[in-house]
């Protein structure tokens, strides 16, 4: 990994509602994975300089804490491509252009532009998919790495460069050249990798893994370093300046080391089942993780069911927050059973967290150890007095912890 100059970072001050109302208020997930509202003053390599709801400040060191978030929908720039890596990073950017205007590419890697990280150089094994403006993602397949035309044709093979063409070998042999402008998206079948490291999410969509913040100064700038080379232009090589941004209108999450926290939107879905007095049920929906911090999609329950999530390795605790949407509250009340199980099928789980949501208490927070060796995570919404009727709360910013390696 090639180290880079700093982008500096303007780290202002936000508030809480109660204290600056029009301010956007900002949740810390701490190592014991509560969940506490404060205000951030500054970040450094001592920690995150806060205020809570009184006004009292402290320093909390990043191994105090898992996450730092701005409850906020993601914003796309319109007509802007998306680069996803295979760790989770993500830069939503336009292929880089040379002098002559020509999307370029240096062969094993894809040249990005973005308005605040500037010219970034991505190594082509890194790549997991680039998405067109206005086209879906496409999805994870078995086969080769997969070409999807903006008229429906798909081209399978071995992609071997982005940029003003992909390039891609096919499986019969011999290379085609498809013009960018013609492509809806492309997907790599390189390995997903774990996410590590401290890792910002950006207003824009952007997912960036940086180096640790430095020193703070006076006036809250602080140094965050991208983990990909950064470049001056899509022909040059040396190190380009970054472009500030706040923390307050850009930056909605942080994490020191995002291998600790894994959003259970992204993990793999075992199965669904129904619970009486329904005879069945449908899956439950995922929202869009581009679209959240932290990459945490909602999860919306389709009624009392029971669902099913297989863990990662070494997972070992459970955060989220159950509410019950307003739309739900006239005759909405039910019970939310989280459990684990060392089986892969879910069954004879151990329950870690209960509660209830209605109209009086529509929503719940969740923080809960699992137990060792567990390996799926079961999710269980029971009807209340009133029956199944509008019992399908929703898991938001729903969070699985890993122990550290």
């Amino acid at each position: 990994m090639i180290a880079l100059h700093s982008i500096p970072v303007v780290m202002l001050a936000s508030a809480l509602l109660g204290i600056e109302p029009d301010a956007p208020r900002r949740v810390m997930i701490g190592r014991d994975l509560s969940r506490t509202e404060i205000v951030v003053d500054a970040l450094d390599s001592s920690g995150v300089h806060t205020r809570d709801a009184k006004g009292s400040r402290r320093i909390i060191p990043h191994t105090d804490l898992l996450a730092l978030y701005r409850p906020a929908r993601v914003t796309t720039v319109p007509g802007t491509p998306v680069l996803s890596l295979t760790d989770g990073q993500r830069i939503v950017g336009s292929l880089a252009k040379s002098a002559d205007g020509l999307t370029v590419s240096t062969g094993d890697d894809v040249m990005v532009e973005h308005p605040s990280l500037g010219v970034v150089r991505v190594p082509l094994d890194a790549v997991s998919t680039l998405v067109m403006p206005g086209m879906p993602a496409p999805g994870r397949a078995s086969g080769g790495d997969l070409v999807l035309l903006s008229n429906g044709d798909a081209v399978r093979g071995l992609v071997t460069r982005v940029g003003a063409q992909i390039a891609i070998e096919g499986e019969s042999g011999g290379e085609r050249l498809i013009p960018l402008d013609a492509v809806a998206s492309v997907r790599l079948q390189n390995p997903i990798q774990r996410a590590s490291g401290p890792t910002v999410w950006l207003a824009d969509g952007c997912v960036v893994r940086v180096s640790m913040p430095g020193t703070a100064s006076e006036a809250g700038l602080v140094a965050l370093d991208p983990a990909l080379t950064r470049v001056h232009s899509a022909s040059e090589s040396e190190p380009s300046p970054g472009v500030p941004t706040t923390i307050l209108d850009n930056v909605i999450g942080w994490m020191p080391d995002a291998g600790r926290l894994v959003p259970l939107s992204r993990l793999e879905f075992v199965g669904v089942s129904p619970l009486a007095p329904r005879p069945w049920t449908d899956a439950p929906v995922i929202g869009a993780g581009d679209e959240a911090p932290l990459s945490a999609a909602e999860i919306r329950m389709p009624g009392p069911c029971v669902a099913t999530w297989k863990l990662p390795p070494n997972a070992d605790g459970v955060s989220c927050e159950v509410v019950l949407p307003e739309a739900f509250r006239d005759w909405g009340d039910c019970e939310v059973v989280i459990g684990a199980s060392s089986r892969a099928d879910g069954t004879a789980p151990t329950d870690v967290w209960r509660g209830r949501v209605n109209a009086e208490r529509p929503v719940a927070t969740v923080s809960a150890d699992l137990p060792a060796g567990s390996a799926t995570l079961v999710v269980r919404v029971e009807p209340g007095e009133r029956g199944p009727v509008q019992d399908r709360p929703t898991l938001a910013f729903a969070m699985i912890r890993v122990s550290a390696r």
